[in-house]
C-alpha cells in the first residue's frame, strides 16, 4: 500500500514538472523547452523534458584518422594511412642505396616470395592477383620517414605495399610477424595489417 502511495505521488510530481506553466512575459504561452533552458515545450509537450545531448560535437572525418593495425611479436600497433602514403611517395619505384623499394612476390613467406598469398581487403583488385607487381617499402612505426639511400636496411618490421604503376596505388601495410626489440628489424612470415577508415 505504501509502495502504491509512493509511485502514485512521483507520477504526480513528474507531471507537475512536465506541464508547462504559463509565463506572463510570453502573454501567458508555456516556458521554454529544455534547449532552451526551461522545462517542457512551448506547446505543452513534456517529450523534451528528459532529451539531453550528450557527448561533445561529432569529430570530423579526416583521411589522417584512417589507419592499418598491425600486430606483431612487439604487440599491437597502428600505422595512420598519411604516414603509409608518405612512405609510398618516399620509395618510388627505384630502389636506393637502402636496397628499397623492392619487389613484394605477394606472399607471405620466405621473403614474400613462398607460403600463402597475402590478400590486401579493400585494396585495388590487381594488388591481389596471382604474381602481382608490387613494391614493398619500409615505414617506420612512429611515421619517420626511412631514408631509401642510407645502407644497412630498415630498422622497422613494416612495410608499405603499393603497385608498381604510374600513378603508384597503395595496396596496404603489412608487417613481420617478428620484431628484434632492440633494433626493430623484422623476420619471419608477413601479416598484413587490417585498415580501417573512421
Amino acid at each position: 500500500m505504501l509502495f502504491n502511495n509512493v509511485v502514485i505521488i512521483a507520477l504526480m510530481a513528474v507531471s507537475a514538472i512536465a506541464t508547462p506553466m504559463p509565463d506572463p512575459k510570453r502573454g501567458g504561452r508555456g516556458s521554454k523547452g529544455l534547449g532552451d533552458g526551461g522545462f517542457g515545450g512551448d506547446s505543452g509537450d513534456s517529450s523534451k523534458l528528459f532529451k539531453l545531448k550528450l557527448g561533445g560535437p561529432k569529430k570530423k572525418k579526416n583521411k589522417n584518422d584512417a589507419g592499418y593495425h598491425c600486430v606483431n611479436s612487439s604487440g599491437r600497433f597502428t600505422i595512420k594511412q598519411v604516414w603509409a602514403l608518405k612512405a609510398m611517395a618516399t620509395g618510388g619505384t627505384e630502389p636506393g642505396l637502402s636496397s628499397y623499394p623492392h619487389q613484394f612476390f605477394g606472399m607471405q613467406g620466405d621473403g614474400g616470395s613462398a607460403g600463402t598469398q597475402l590478400k590486401f581487403i579493400g585494396a585495388d583488385s590487381r594488388c591481389n592477383q596471382k604474381n602481382p607487381e608490387l613494391l614493398e617499402f619500409p615505414v617506420a612505426k612512429n611515421g619517420k620517414l626511412i631514408n631509401k639511400n642510407t645502407p644497412g636496411g630498415a630498422k622497422t618490421p613494416v612495410r608499405v605495399v603499393y603497385l608498381k604503376s604510374d600513378p603508384k596505388v597503395l595496396c596496404g601495410v603489412m608487417t613481420h610477424i617478428v620484431e628484434n626489440k632492440l633494433t626493430g628489424r623484422g623476420a619471419g612470415d608477413y601479416r598484413v595489417c587490417d585498415i580501417s577508415v573512421k
